[in-house]
């Protein structure tokens, strides 16, 4: 199975990225008490208080940002999508829009020669990409079949924050990750992390989406497709899908809810092992497969 990859680059999405970090991650991001009150009072300052769930709202920022040709644009697509029309007050819309500014602005601030450093960093996760990609999309499409996969899909790399952090954009055929030059994890590679997060990509196909609801589709996408890549890995020799395998890629990956504790982290890792069981054992449909985990997972808690 080979998917076509397009890699691109965006600054206005690693500024949403960014941002999105130091709201997730305050205690794990290092920058300066300025830097932190500038994201925290700018553009999720100004979101916040939308009467929307907070996932979603960074889920559509994501979504939204490489087709917007401005912030303006940005903004105003956002907002349309999240807001009623009497909700859409220009006002608000206004004050997001200098939040984005912000943020953009903070960006050239951290990283001013990006788009150099951008170029830097994709030639060596090409190569790895070019090299253990494909043989591991082909090993998951063996096992959830090749259907689910995309044929094409665009690869957005943003500066790194977190280490590695990425997300699927599941109604786009793109995802984003952070460009590290060097696998920050001894048994969780980066082109690991990228055939996890663009194995996810096909779930918005209705005989997925209409049986999950919005908010726990992607949460579901990316614990399902979890097992299937460490599988993938351990069959071509350079992973392992145990227990153990399973919390480490859940807690470093930020996969779910990074605030379970450890013991919770746990449960669920023998959950997934359990569910991959049984949905290799061939007992269970693939569709089916799927609502059963959204079940499990969600009386674990988020």
């Amino acid at each position: 199975m080979t998917i076509q990859l397009t890699w691109k680059t965006s600054p206005r999405l690693a500024a949403i990225h960014l941002a999105y970090c130091g709201w997730k991650y305050p205690q794990s991001v290092r920058w300066s008490d300025s830097e932190q009150s500038q994201l925290s009072s700018s553009l999720w300052g100004e979101c916040k208080s939308l009467p929307v769930n907070p996932k979603r709202i960074w889920d559509w920022l994501f979504q939204l940002t490489p087709d917007s040709q401005s912030s303006g644009e940005l903004v105003e697509r956002f907002c349309v999508r999240c807001l009623g029309y009497h909700e859409r007050t220009p006002q608000l819309v206004s004050r997001i829009k200098a939040g984005v500014l912000d943020t953009e602005r903070l960006l050239g601030i951290l990283h001013p020669n990006f788009e150099a450093i951008m170029k830097l960093r994709l030639g060596p996760l090409k190569e790895q990409w070019e090299a253990y990609g494909p043989g591991l999309l082909y090993q998951i499409s063996q096992v959830v079949g090749a259907e689910l996969l995309v044929d094409s899909a665009q690869v957005y790399l943003v500066t790194p924050v977190m280490g590695g952090l990425g997300w699927s954009h599941l109604n786009t055929n793109r995802c984003h990750s952070e460009a590290v030059l060097t696998n920050q994890h001894p048994h969780l590679s980066e082109v690991m992390r990228l055939a996890w997060l663009l194995a996810q990509l096909g779930f918005e196909r209705p005989i997925y989406s209409e049986r999950i609801h919005a908010d726990r589709l992607p949460v579901v996408a990316g614990l399902s497709m979890l097992p299937a890549t460490l599988w993938a890995a351990e069959q071509l020799g350079f992973g392992q899908l145990t227990a153990d395998a399973l919390r480490e890629a859940l807690e470093f990956w930020k996969i779910d809810n990074p605030a379970r504790s450890p013991a919770q982290l746990e449960a669920l890792a023998q959950v997934l092992l359990v569910w991959w069981e049984t949905l290799t054992s061939g007992k269970v449909e693939w569709s089916v497969a799927l609502t059963g985990l959204d079940r499990m997972t969600s009386m674990e808690g988020e």
